[in-house]
Formats: structure tokens, sequence, C-alpha cells
């Protein structure tokens, strides 16, 4: 008999496309799962969308919607981890949908292997094209692997991977964090995993709005990005020293970004500007000393740093290519 896979939606105003989502859901190969959606707050029509779909489908047995005051994605997503019943967790995102296979493949490999994790590669859908930003190759992950990993190639992010549901008995997404809080919580479980697995197929679809709020705007929820990642580089420089600098590099890339959208916002803020500019310093000059970052990093960090509007003019074009 096939092992339960608890798959946890968090939602809030998702009305126009959880359908779509949960369509992908029960068109799976793999038909041992249950649907955990948490309905974050909404105040259009999520969960009445959900609850309708469950009866037309007559999913019952399977699909649980549970409505909470809004509390932000982490509180949806332990929720879902505190009710679910399966052996294994899979996070979706309840504007994205997932391929056919996307269970069967990351199941199998996690059984396969005895894993701990089990990732795909993703499909990123913008407005006007498709792309595979990050590239991940078949492969078997020791702890350190793991660890760089989270940067290059499986990335932070929760919704592309299969988990071991123990690996969050004493790990949960914190909930003070709005902004990489999934990239925090897949650092934090690295000190428990032993092993991990990946496989080159694209069954995620991560749809992506240029527009969207995140990129254009900046408020205190931000800030929480800036705890997120000193919480981080502390975690790797206890847990795992040899990838210490580039999770460095990783900072420094970051808090260039966040001084930029600080910039360009309405958001204005002498104490949260000047933490920007003190984080943005804080390792930027052990990162450029670095005998192990490559002088093609080092260049990307200098137009981060410098010629922004240059860099996201190039990323856009790269897209388009």
């Amino acid at each position: 008999m096939n092992e339960l896979i608890s798959i946890i939606i968090p939602l809030y105003n998702c009305e126009k496309t959880v359908e779509r989502c949960l369509n992908s859901i029960i068109h799976q190969t793999y038909q041992s799962y249950e649907i955990i959606c948490i309905n974050d707050g909404s105040v259009d029509k999520t969960e009445q969308v959900c609850k309708k779909f469950c009866a037309k489908h007559h999913l019952e047995e399977k699909m649980q919607t549970i409505s909470m005051e809004n509390s932000g994605v982490s509180a949806a997503r332990n929720k879902g981890i505190k009710v679910s019943n399966g052996k294994y967790i899979a996070f979706i995102d309840g504007d994205d949908t997932i391929e056919p296979e996307f269970l069967e493949v990351l199941y199998n490999n996690i059984k396969q292997k005895k894993a701990d994790i089990s990732c795909c590669n993703i499909n990123f859908i913008y407005q006007d094209s498709q792309q595979q930003p990050y590239k991940i190759y078949k492969r078997e992950l020791n702890q350190s692997e793991y660890y760089y990993s989270l940067l290059a190639e499986v990335r932070g992010f929760c919704w592309n991977k299969l988990y071991l549901k123990k690996l969050f008995n004493h790990v949960a997404f914190n909930s003070n964090i709005s902004i990489g809080e999934d990239f925090l919580m897949n650092v934090e479980l690295g000190k428990n995993v032993h092993f991990v697995v990946a496989t080159e197929k694209c069954l995620y679809n991560y749809y992506q709005n240029p527009n969207s709020a995140y990129n254009y705007s900046y408020s205190k929820k931000n800030v929480t990005e800036i705890d997120s990642y000193d919480m981080i580089i502390a975690q790797v420089k206890s847990h795992s020293p040899e990838n210490l600098i580039y999770y460095k590099l990783e900072y420094c890339k970051i808090m260039s970004h966040q001084l930029y959208k600080y910039k360009k916002s309405d958001f204005k803020n002498e104490k949260v500007k000047e933490r920007i500019c003190q984080s943005k310093k804080k390792y930027l000059k052990e990162v450029m000393k670095s005998s192990q970052i490559s002088m093609k990093e080092k260049v990307y960090l200098f137009m981060l740093e410098y010629c922004y509007p240059v860099y996201k003019w190039l990323k856009l074009i790269k897209r388009k290519l």
C-alpha cells in the first residue's frame, strides 16, 4: 500500500487561482494523498471555492479546508503540519500548479534512495514566457552539499520538495518572518538532514507576476527578510562553516535588492534605511577578497552594488532570450 502524502496549501485571497491548483493535484499519478487547505483569513471567496471543489469531486475523505485568522503564510503552513496525517509532506502555493508526476517521482526517489528530502526543477511562468532559472541535475546530496545547493540548485523554496514529516518534529516555519521564511526553514532543517535526492525533471509550476507587490513595494515585512538572513548566517556558521562564505555572498546580494526596493518605494524610515545600509556592508569586503568567490560572482555583486538598473535590464533581456 502506498504511503500517505500530506499536501499543505496556505491560502490568502486565492479565489481566482486555487481551483487551478487543486485540479493539478487531483490528476496526480500518485493517488495516496490528503489535501489540507489552510485559509489564512481570506476576505474573498477562497474558502467557498475550496469547499465547492471538494463537494464537486467527492473528496470528503481526502480534502479538508481549515480557516484561521490572518496570521501569515508561516503560521498557516505550521497549522497544516500539525493536523497532517501523512508520512511525507509537500507544500504547494495556491496560485501554482504541479505536473501529474510530481508526487510519484518525488515519492519514488525519496523511498528508493532512503532520503530525507526529494527535490525537483521549477518552471517559472511569467505573463509572456516560461523559464527555468535554477537548473537541478539528477544527483544525490550529503548534508554539506545540501547546504550549498540551497543557494545554487534546489534553492530555499519549500514547494519543489517532498519532506519526511519527522523532520518537522523540532523545526517549524518562523511566524515572525514574512519574507524568506521557507529558506530559513530549509536551512534549519539542514542539521537533521543526512541525505537529499534531486531529479532534473521540471514538476512544479511557479506562476510569477512581475508587477507583484513583492517586486516593487517595501514595508516592514521586507525588514523581516534581514532578520531571516541574519538567522540563516548563524545556522550555517554552526552547522556548515565550509559553506559560510557562499551564504555571505548571498547575504550581500539580498541586501542590495533590499536597498534598491526601499529607495524605489514610498516607505520611509531612517532606522530601517540605516539597518539595510549597515547590513549591506557587513560582509562585502570579506566576500570581495575571498579566493573562494569567482571573478564572475564578484562582477555580478559589483553590478548589484553600483549598477542595479543595468543589472535589472540585463536580467530582463536574458529572460526574453
